[in-house]
């Protein structure tokens, strides 16, 4: 165990061996809160529905968008093929690249870097991470408006098929009272 210990040591100080600055910045998260952003389903039980082939369901479900954050308790060097991750609080889901001896670890909070979060979080990349909370709850609520107009849509939809569908019914049975009365049953 020691020497897997060591040999990872060892791929990471020479990946990092021009960037010391970086290694001792580490140290300056401890303590500071990061947002990022996760995306899922509204209905829950989607993938349930999908793989069991349970109707109704939407061939494209909603989407909700949520700011999570965290407080930075623990900061690690992790190599990764060829890559150097930054892994905060030991868990794989908030990792960081760090691509030359540099990292990004906060992006700025605009509608182009939300959508690069909002697909890493869609398939399973690193995330980024944001500061600036107000204007990153601002985009996410934005995406989550959007998903709320298309259920709307979708319920307005649904209630104009509904009524088509009890119009129907109300035709029917007239039109089978009617027959039944022409011949006098």
């Amino acid at each position: 165990m020691e020497t897997i210990n060591n040999q990872t040591t060892q791929k990471i100080e020479a990946r990092l061996r021009n960037s010391r600055q970086l290694v001792s910045n580490l140290g300056s998260l401890l303590g500071k809160t990061i947002c990022f952003i996760t995306v899922d389903n509204v209905d829950l039980g989607h993938k349930e529905k999908e793989l069991n082939n349970e109707h109704p369901r939407l061939v494209i479900p909603l989407k909700k968008f949520m700011v999570n954050t965290a407080t930075i308790v623990s900061t690690e060097l992790i190599p990764m093929g060829e890559d150097l991750m930054l892994e905060l609080n030991h868990n794989p889901e908030l990792r960081a690249r760090i691509t030359n001896g540099n990292f990004e670890l906060f992006a700025d909070s605009s509608v182009g870097t939300v959508e690069e979060a909002v697909n890493r979080a869609t398939t399973g990349q690193p995330p980024l991470f944001f500061t600036d909370r107000k204007k990153l709850t601002t985009e996410v609520n934005f995406r989550n408006k959007t998903e709320m107009q298309k259920a709307e849509e979708l319920a307005n939809s649904f209630l104009q098929q509904m009524t088509v569908l009890k119009d129907l019914i109300k035709i029917q049975d007239s039109d089978c009272e009617d027959y039944y009365k022409q011949y006098g049953i």
